[in-house]
């Protein structure tokens, strides 16, 4: 599982962060969480960025738990996250060309397998 530090700015709520990428079972619980807050699909990101969270300034938090400090954060600072997690979890368009570009051809539509 991939973990980075990331320092933010001066201004910002907490100095750095130490985020995790995220699996299924991850999501499975962010949307346990969010059906329990109210459903919407920002309650499931917000579920998924909390999750995420492993260290703030330093201090490990509880993996298991969502981090609900991060309410507490200025909106300049969940923006930095919500980057951080894209970079951990996210698929950029640069990845997306290499992904469709190692696709190979299998079989055509009413074409028989060699046998």
């Amino acid at each position: 599982m991939i973990r980075k530090r990331f320092t933010l700015p001066d201004g910002c709520t907490v100095a750095e962060f130490v985020v995790r990428e995220l699996v299924a079972k991850d999501e499975v619980k962010a949307a346990q969480l969010a059906d329990a807050s109210g459903g919407a699909d920002s309650d499931l990101q917000r579920e998924m960025l909390r999750l995420s969270i492993c260290e703030v300034d330093g201090v490990k938090v509880n993996e298991a738990s969502p981090y609900f400090d991060m309410d507490q954060w200025s909106l300049r600072t969940l923006r930095y996250l919500q980057q951080a997690w894209l970079d951990l979890n996210g698929v950029g368009d640069s990845d997306l060309k290499n992904f469709e570009a190692s696709a190979e051809l299998v079989a055509e539509s009413g074409a028989t397998a060699p046998k």
